[in-house]
């Protein structure tokens, strides 16, 4: 009885043992079918991030208007005054204008001082009949100040004894051409002094003739300028702060109107080309023009929109135009992609940024940082705050990072069959058997077409493998019981 149950066992498990073998073969039929489109799918990949930017670019400051280097490099190839003006400021003519320019060298705080080299009065108001205890003289080279409660102003010092109060603004007369001397910015002027809260904060304004103002200017400091450069300067300078006299009835001594530093930067040479045009400005159709300019455009002058944004007036003599510049002023910039869009608060990873539009100059109006957040378009010159950069005349170029492939990932199976070196080397061979054999019955795959299907094949061969290996000991166990 033992004898014959043994028997039974042994063939009932050859026999489940010959359907696994035919259910294994129908698997790798099948697999070896769909290898090809498994195949084809593509690789899992990372967003590849954009690496270091190059941005090079040309010129310093806006760009509008005349170009200093332009006018310099046309005196130098004997061009006339009036031609240098002519091609920076098409269809301007010439005007002629006088008077007296306000310059505002000290603003903020509640005490101001002011010196009078040669002596002066003091005065409430400029002219006319007086606050009480005004003018009051002052001798050479004496200082006096003045107080801003929010109310009225207050003057002490210069000998006065005892102090004076107005609720009037408060000036500096200076004798016979002395001038002021202003200790907050360690510098002398031409002119008078006006110290006043009207209108704005308590500051301390240079009173001065038009010409004299124009003596002081630090715009260009170099005496081997050809004379025509020198006079179209001039004649800029001169239709520019008129043209912001009329509108706002003050200058300011930065470059945001026009560098002013007084007389210690006057010269002979500039003296000369400010005499030789006297009163000269620009007009056109009778008014006078916003007489922009900038050191150095890069050889391309710039619109009023690409120079200050989409918001700015278009003015009909300013145009794109070229120029001779011996030196345009080249620059470079690098910065990592990653870190620009960060400072636009990009919230994905940048994977590129490319200049998206420029303007007739060619300049950057826009500016794209792509990536798996989607574009974000910033405007070129508020990339050119952001970055410091000395114009928006500039070009981007990407440095990409390698592609980097998503990890495998780990299965049991693989996991498998890398711990089973010896088992995997045994199906190599079974692999390309397999492969040609399927192979023969078709067209021949591309080269990573057939090592798509090799791998699944490899896949169904060690599962074969392994159940025969199954199949083999539980044979072995039946045979010993």
């Amino acid at each position: 009885m033992a004898g014959e149950e043994t028997n039974d066992g042994v063939g009932s498990h050859h026999r489940a043992a010959a359907r696994l073998a035919v259910w294994l073969v129908a698997t790798i039929t099948a697999l070896v079918a769909i290898a090809p489109a498994l195949a084809s799918a593509e690789p899992a990949t990372k967003p590849r991030p954009a690496g270091k930017l190059t941005i090079s670019g040309k010129g310093w400051g806006h760009g509008v208007g005349l170009a200093q280097d332009g006018a310099l490099a046309m005196g130098q190839e004997g061009r006339s005054t009036y031609e240098i003006l002519s091609h920076f400021y098409p269809g301007t003519a010439i005007g002629t204008i006088g008077g007296e320019v306000r310059v505002s060298l000290v603003e903020g705080g509640r005490d101001l001082s002011v010196r009078l080299p040669g002596g002066g009065e003091v005065r409430s108001p400029q002219s006319g009949p007086q606050q009480p205890g005004f003018p009051v003289a002052i001798g050479g080279n004496t200082t006096f100040r003045v107080t801003w409660d929010g109310t009225s102003y207050t003057v002490s010092g210069g000998g006065l004894s005892p102090s004076l109060r107005s609720n009037q603004p408060i000036w500096g007369i200076a004798t016979d051409g002395g001038g002021i001397a202003v200790p907050a910015t360690g510098r002398a002027y031409r002119g008078h002094a006006l110290l006043t809260a009207q209108n704005g904060p308590f500051r301390l304004i240079n009173a001065v003739n038009l010409e004299d103002y124009l003596r002081g200017m630090g715009e260009v400091r170099d005496p081997s300028w050809p004379q025509a450069s020198l006079q179209s300067q001039a004649i800029a300078a001169r239709t520019y702060a008129m043209w912001k006299m009329k509108r706002k009835g003050e200058l300011c001594a930065t470059q945001r109107c026009q560098v002013y530093l007084g007389r210690a930067v006057e010269y002979r040479a500039m003296d000369q080309a400010i005499a030789a045009t006297a009163g000269q400005v620009m007009v056109h159709n009778g008014s006078l023009v916003e007489a922009l300019y900038s050191a150095n455009a890069g050889g391309h002058a710039a619109t009023t929109i690409e120079g200050f944004g989409p918001d700015a007036n278009e003015l009909p003599y300013i145009e794109p135009v070229t120029y001779p510049s011996p030196d345009p002023m080249p620059w470079q910039l690098e910065i990592d992609a990653g870190e620009l869009g960060r400072r636009f608060g990009y919230r994905g990873t940048v994977t590129g940024v490319v200049v998206s539009s420029v303007g007739p100059s060619g300049r950057a109006m826009e500016v794209t940082i792509d990536g798996n957040d989607g574009p974000l378009v910033v405007g070129g010159i508020a990339i050119q705050k952001q970055l410091g950069l000395n114009s928006t005349l500039f070009t981007i170029t990407a440095h990409q990072q390698p592609e980097v492939l998503a990890a495998p990932e780990v299965t049991q199976d693989n996991a498998v069959a890398a711990a089973r070196p010896a088992r995997v080397a045994h199906l190599a061979g079974l692999e390309t058997k397999l492969a040609a054999a399927v192979s023969a019955g078709r067209a021949a795959p591309s080269p990573d077409a057939a090592m798509g299907q090799v791998a699944w094949v490899a896949l169904a061969t060690l599962t074969l493998v392994g159940a025969a290996h199954s199949v083999r000991q539980t044979h072995r166990i039946i045979q010993r019981a």
